[in-house]
């Protein structure tokens, strides 16, 4: 707990003068008491009484100066003290004014860093957002595409199944068209038999008329035009000839 001292209280001028006073009774020298009046004798004369009288208003002088004096440097250390006590409370009030500016800092970024969580938490909740969106629309495909792959199976399987058919026919046909082509190709061999031995027999008769024409062309004179027109006819039947 502080101490502050208290200045000591002046004596006043009554009070000097009711301790010189002659009516009033002055305390005796004792060793508990060590006032400045209790030296006066009233039974002295004037001059001595107002000697005495000014050597006491001196030492009284001297008294208060000392008192002022003492109270006055009592005063100087309650001021040094003060001011003492003064400066560390300014450190401490300077010491919680940056710890307050440093909280207000961290609050403030706080703060900012707050605004920026609020605000990543909104961007990823309309990406969330988005992506639960993207998600259902991908489901709504699959499902679409899986209704489309198996009709698309049913129409492959219904596919192979007519492509199937389809070879077999291919295949009948084929070998329909094989038995037609040799029947064709035997027919064709029977019809290319049949016109060579009369085209033979026709170039046989071409050829004895020729030999008879010819026998007769001896027995006459021939002539250019007859010769040439000969000529031409051989080579046709030679052409003729397979």
């Amino acid at each position: 707990m502080e101490k502050f001292y208290t200045p000591l209280q002046t004596p006043s001028a009554r009070s000097r003068r009711k301790a010189i006073s002659p009516i009033v009774q002055t305390p005796q020298a004792s060793a508990n008491c060590s006032s400045p009046y209790n030296m006066v004798n009233l039974d002295m004369d004037e001059s001595k009484l107002k000697e005495r009288i000014l050597e006491q208003d001196n030492m009284i002088r001297d008294l208060q100066k000392t008192i002022k004096e003492d109270d006055l440097r009592r005063r100087l250390i309650e001021i040094e003290e003060l001011e003492h006590k003064l400066k560390n409370a300014n450190d401490a009030t300077n010491v919680l004014q940056e710890k307050l500016v440093d909280k207000d800092q961290s609050i403030t970024q706080l703060g900012s860093e707050v605004s920026s969580a609020k605000f990543e938490i909104s961007t990823l909740q309309t990406r969330l957002n988005k992506s639960r969106q993207d998600v259902e629309e991908a489901r709504k495909r699959n499902k679409q595409l899986s209704l489309e792959i198996a009709s698309l199976k049913v129409a492959l399987s219904e596919s192979k199944e007519e492509l199937r058919r389809n070879l077999e026919d291919v295949k009948d046909q084929k070998e329909n068209m094989t038995k037609r082509e040799i029947e064709l190709r035997r027919s064709l061999e029977s019809n290319f038999v049949s016109n060579n031995i009369s085209t033979s027999h026709n170039l046989l008769n071409a050829f004895q008329s020729l030999s008879s024409q010819l026998v007769n062309m001896q027995k006459t004179q021939l002539t250019t035009e007859v010769i040439t027109a000969t000529f031409h006819f051989c080579r046709h039947l030679t052409d003729k000839i397979p």
